[in-house]
């Protein structure tokens, strides 16, 4: 072999061992120092490191886990950041999902599919290009993105919507908090002190945009009853006060909608036909009047197969310790509720039992008249007395009168057959006392029964009074009726 037959061959292998010692920079090396540095530095979350590290471009790779699918109802969250749930759409497989019509083209999906390219391409969030959503120290930087994002949502959806609500809320626009009612006592007041789109927000939120038939039980204030009213073609109310639901009506009609008052008679069942609601908005403080072991089955007759229960601000112990310091006459609800009928000379409801089925006590009819100022003390010194024999009895409490516990919230409702719904999670809040509540907690603290009680839900049980802060005070949550399990198991 001649050595120009040789030359390429030691050419080749020189030229092999310099580029082991010094391998050439490709786009893959480059895209790696490139990952190390922002992993390390926390820029960008690991998922985009990984892919600019194999020389991708960067996209989401986990939304269908992030997405929280569920196909009850056909809702979702987009991605890990988005803060609120889109509208209801109609795709129970994924090829329905690309369907025109359907969620894959609304049009806060268009604006995020802007660099998606195919129709074939996961749904994803792009802020995690920019940071590392899941880093603690970039909350600051997450808390912005979720604000611009629902504000960018909210003005889409709004948009959307219009054409859908009945009534006239659209053409009163911003006037809505100058809008002046007269209250049953003759008061002139401005109910609404946000805006439209802040209340149209709280009904979506909660399952109640365009369910179809919606009961509202409770009329404690008529905030709610016109945005139930105008995004379902079916509203009705109820309450145990005539005077209540004349004034929900009246404010209503104010917003060009008819709406059906019923008085609740705390002596029998429901007053409505099996199936013939997909949803009961149940206020807090009329729940509290009302025996739940009754209410519940009542609630899942009324409402269909799927149905679901808001309950506005149900009592914790927190608002239970409220009202007894708050006793009118001083007593902190020692008092039992006999006694305090017999003192106002109602001895009539004293003495009535309650039948089988009946979902309120008697006296709950004292609740139905007008509001002068007797009526309105002798209303709470009976909420006094419930709410303390309801504390004493913990959350095994039967009959009229509830409490509910961050805790407990879950077995309680599991007990009558309710699913909670967990895609939107229970809301707590707590209350602080009053300068007015000293006295009374001073008394209070002699009362070993009820402080033995206390501790037993409180925060922190060692300081039972310390703030009524240590207490749950009202919860919002959403539960499914008729429903056993997640699956979608019915009864």
């Amino acid at each position: 072999m001649s050595s120009d037959e040789k030359q390429p061959e030691v050419v080749t292998d020189t030229a092999a061992s310099e580029a082991e010692e010094t391998p050439r920079p490709t786009v893959k090396d480059r895209n790696q120092e490139k990952y190390l540095k922002y992993r390390h530095s926390g820029e960008i979350s690991k998922e985009f490191g990984r892919q600019i590290a194999r020389g991708e471009d960067p996209r989401c790779t986990y939304p269908w886990n992030r997405l929280d699918i569920v196909l009850r109802d056909n809702r979702t969250k987009v991605c890990s950041d988005f803060p609120i749930r889109l509208p209801r759409f109609d795709w129970p497989t994924t090829e329905d999902f690309h369907k025109e019509d359907q969620m894959w083209n609304h049009p806060f999906m268009q604006r995020m599919r802007g660099g998606m390219g195919t129709t074939d391409a996961v749904p994803f969030c792009d802020i995690c290009v920019r940071s590392n959503k899941r880093a603690v120290n970039n909350y600051d930087w997450r808390r912005k993105a979720q604000t611009e994002t629902r504000k960018l949502y909210h003005s889409i959806e709004g948009k959307l919507r219009e054409d859908v609500f009945r009534g006239d809320l659209n053409e009163i626009g911003e006037g809505l908090s100058d809008m002046q009612f007269v209250k049953p006592n003759g008061k002139t007041v401005r109910l609404f002190r946000d805006k439209t789109m802040f209340y149209r927000r709280r009904v979506s939120k909660h399952r109640f945009f365009q369910i179809g038939r919606v009961l509202q039980i409770g009329l404690r204030n008529a905030l709610a009853s016109p945005f139930l009213a105008e995004a379902n073609p079916h509203f009705e109310a109820a309450d145990f006060s005539r005077v209540k639901g004349d004034f929900m009506t009246s404010v209503v009609s104010r917003f060009g909608i008819d709406a059906k008052a019923t008085q609740l008679d705390p002596l029998k069942p429901l007053p409505f036909a099996d199936d013939s609601f997909d949803g009961v908005w149940l206020d807090g403080q009329t729940l509290f009047r009302m025996d739940r072991d009754a209410l519940f089955p009542e609630l899942k007759r009324v409402l269909a197969a799927d149905g679901v229960v808001h309950v506005q601000e149900a009592y914790g112990a927190g608002m239970l310790l409220r009202m007894i310091l708050d006793d009118p006459n001083a007593n902190n609800g020692r008092f039992e509720v006999e006694e305090i009928l017999a003192q106002s000379g109602h001895t009539d409801l004293a003495t009535r039992s309650r039948p089988e089925g009946a979902i309120g006590a008697a006296h709950v009819t004292l609740f139905s008249g007008e509001m002068d100022d007797d009526l309105m003390a002798l209303r709470a010194a009976l909420d006094a007395s419930v709410a303390r024999t309801t504390v004493l009895n913990g959350i095994k409490h039967q009959g009229v009168g509830g409490l509910f516990t961050e805790k407990e919230l879950r077995r309680v409702l599991r007990k009558h057959d309710l699913t909670l719904d967990t895609v939107m999670p229970p809301q707590f809040a707590q209350f602080k006392p009053l300068p007015a509540h000293e006295d009374a907690l001073a008394r209070l603290s002699g009362d070993n029964a009820l402080m033995a009680a206390l501790g037993a839900v409180a925060i922190d049980p060692n300081q039972p009074l310390t703030d009524i802060g240590n207490y749950d005070g009202t919860v919002i949550f959403n539960a499914f009726v008729n429903v056993t399990s997640r699956k979608g198991t019915t009864n």
